[in-house]
Protein backbone atom coordinates (compact mmCIF):
# COMPACT_ATOMS: atom_id res chain seq x y z
CA UNK A 1 0.00 0.00 0.00
CA UNK A 2 2.79 2.30 0.70
CA UNK A 3 4.49 1.57 -2.46
CA UNK A 4 0.70 2.43 -4.37
CA UNK A 5 0.96 6.03 -2.32
CA UNK A 6 4.66 6.80 -2.99
CA UNK A 7 3.52 6.99 -6.68
CA UNK A 8 0.74 9.20 -6.44
CA UNK A 9 1.58 13.11 -6.57
CA UNK A 10 -1.03 14.47 -4.07
CA UNK A 11 -1.50 17.93 -2.77
CA UNK A 12 -3.01 18.67 0.38
CA UNK A 13 -4.41 21.93 1.13
CA UNK A 14 -6.31 23.43 4.30
CA UNK A 15 -10.12 24.10 4.00
CA UNK A 16 -12.28 26.16 6.76
CA UNK A 17 -15.31 23.89 7.42
CA UNK A 18 -17.66 26.99 6.39
CA UNK A 19 -15.99 26.32 3.15
CA UNK A 20 -16.45 22.40 2.89
CA UNK A 21 -19.39 22.56 1.33
CA UNK A 22 -19.93 18.22 1.73
CA UNK A 23 -18.21 17.31 4.51
CA UNK A 24 -16.27 14.52 4.94
CA UNK A 25 -18.78 12.08 7.34
CA UNK A 26 -16.46 9.32 8.11
CA UNK A 27 -13.38 12.26 9.10
CA UNK A 28 -16.26 13.12 12.34
CA UNK A 29 -17.70 9.69 13.14
CA UNK A 30 -16.25 8.19 16.05
CA UNK A 31 -15.24 4.60 16.77
CA UNK A 32 -17.92 2.33 18.37
CA UNK A 33 -17.51 2.09 22.21
CA UNK A 34 -15.67 -1.44 22.51
CA UNK A 35 -15.28 -3.22 26.06
CA UNK A 36 -11.41 -3.59 26.84
CA UNK A 37 -11.71 -7.58 25.57
CA UNK A 38 -13.00 -6.34 22.25
CA UNK A 39 -10.20 -3.90 21.38
CA UNK A 40 -7.55 -5.66 20.28
CA UNK A 41 -9.96 -7.16 18.19
CA UNK A 42 -11.47 -3.82 17.19
CA UNK A 43 -7.61 -2.65 16.25
CA UNK A 44 -6.46 -5.83 13.97
CA UNK A 45 -5.70 -4.54 10.48
CA UNK A 46 -6.24 -7.62 7.44
CA UNK A 47 -2.50 -7.45 6.54
CA UNK A 48 -2.71 -9.92 3.48
CA UNK A 49 -5.41 -7.82 1.79
CA UNK A 50 -3.10 -5.33 0.60
CA UNK A 51 -0.14 -7.66 -0.32
CA UNK A 52 1.59 -7.44 -3.65
CA UNK A 53 2.79 -11.30 -3.63
CA UNK A 54 0.99 -14.01 -5.46
CA UNK A 55 -1.02 -16.42 -4.03
CA UNK A 56 1.62 -18.86 -4.44
CA UNK A 57 4.14 -17.34 -2.99
CA UNK A 58 1.95 -16.36 -0.10
CA UNK A 59 1.15 -20.05 0.46
CA UNK A 60 4.85 -20.89 0.29
CA UNK A 61 6.10 -18.80 2.75
CA UNK A 62 2.83 -19.70 5.36
CA UNK A 63 4.15 -23.47 4.78
CA UNK A 64 7.86 -22.66 5.21
CA UNK A 65 6.56 -20.97 8.73
CA UNK A 66 4.42 -23.66 10.11
CA UNK A 67 7.62 -26.02 9.60
CA UNK A 68 9.84 -23.65 11.70
CA UNK A 69 9.78 -24.38 15.39
CA UNK A 70 11.14 -21.27 16.54
CA UNK A 71 8.57 -19.42 14.02
CA UNK A 72 5.97 -21.92 15.74
CA UNK A 73 7.08 -21.03 19.12
CA UNK A 74 7.09 -17.19 18.62
CA UNK A 75 3.68 -17.66 16.81
CA UNK A 76 1.94 -19.01 20.15
CA UNK A 77 3.90 -16.48 22.26
CA UNK A 78 2.86 -13.60 20.30
CA UNK A 79 -1.31 -14.86 20.11
CA UNK A 80 -0.94 -15.93 24.30
CA UNK A 81 0.73 -12.45 24.78
CA UNK A 82 4.08 -11.64 25.83
CA UNK A 83 5.34 -12.26 28.90
CA UNK A 84 7.11 -9.33 31.58
CA UNK A 85 9.84 -11.81 32.26
CA UNK A 86 12.27 -12.93 29.02
CA UNK A 87 12.93 -15.37 31.24
CA UNK A 88 9.98 -17.37 31.27
CA UNK A 89 10.59 -17.41 27.57
CA UNK A 90 11.65 -20.54 25.21
CA UNK A 91 14.87 -20.20 24.50
CA UNK A 92 13.83 -19.87 20.77
CA UNK A 93 12.16 -16.52 21.18
CA UNK A 94 14.12 -14.44 23.41
CA UNK A 95 15.79 -12.82 20.42
CA UNK A 96 12.33 -11.75 19.64
CA UNK A 97 11.60 -10.12 23.07
CA UNK A 98 12.96 -6.90 22.11
CA UNK A 99 10.67 -6.22 19.43
CA UNK A 100 7.76 -8.01 20.88
CA UNK A 101 5.36 -4.57 20.21
CA UNK A 102 6.10 -4.67 16.44
CA UNK A 103 4.96 -8.15 15.82
CA UNK A 104 1.59 -9.65 15.41
CA UNK A 105 0.09 -12.92 13.48
CA UNK A 106 -2.66 -12.54 10.75
CA UNK A 107 -3.98 -15.29 9.09
CA UNK A 108 -0.97 -17.66 10.04
CA UNK A 109 1.81 -15.21 9.37
CA UNK A 110 4.00 -13.25 11.65
CA UNK A 111 4.27 -9.58 10.55
CA UNK A 112 6.66 -7.12 12.04
CA UNK A 113 6.28 -3.35 10.95
CA UNK A 114 8.64 -0.19 12.34
CA UNK A 115 7.92 3.18 13.19
CA UNK A 116 8.93 5.85 10.19
CA UNK A 117 11.39 8.89 11.11
CA UNK A 118 8.43 11.24 10.19
CA UNK A 119 5.48 9.73 11.87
Amino acid sequence: MLMRALASDVEVRYRRGKQMHLADTLSRAQPPRTPDCCQEEFETINALSYRIMPEDKVDEIRRHNNEDISLQQLKCVIQEHWPTDESSLPPLVTPYFSVRDKLAVTDGLIFSWRATSDS
